[in-house]
């Protein structure tokens, strides 16, 4: 079974995420809305996927995927704005978190 985590307290880009992986075959997904929750959520469960969303209002979203690439075993996605892209890029890759910038198309996603 694929397991699935969100990190977004944006709902369009929850429903984004959450469609987009259960098409391509995520049989398991949690989604929470901040920092603190997402952590609290490799407590309780193993992923093989983590999806974090940025900005988010309460919390870090980088600190957030550096967090869970250096602790846990699973490809952390973080997507950001296309305006802060190549500075986060230079910041997360040596943790082999994978940065998408925003906004995205389906296609892009998977490539």
């Amino acid at each position: 079974m694929e397991k699935a985590l969100i990190v977004c307290d944006a709902p369009k880009g929850l429903e984004y995420y959450e469609s987009f992986l259960r098409q391509n075959g995520f049989d398991y997904i949690r989604t929470v809305k901040d920092s603190d929750s997402g952590r609290r959520a490799f407590i309780d469960d193993e992923y093989d996927i983590c999806i974090v969303n940025a900005p988010m209002k309460n919390g870090n979203a980088i600190s957030l995927a550096i967090d869970i690439a250096s602790k846990n075993l699973c490809q952390v996605i973080l997507f950001v704005k296309e305006e802060i892209f190549e500075a986060t890029l230079e910041a997360v890759e040596k943790y082999g978190i994978l940065t998408i910038a925003k906004p995205v198309n389906r296609q892009m996603f998977w490539a």
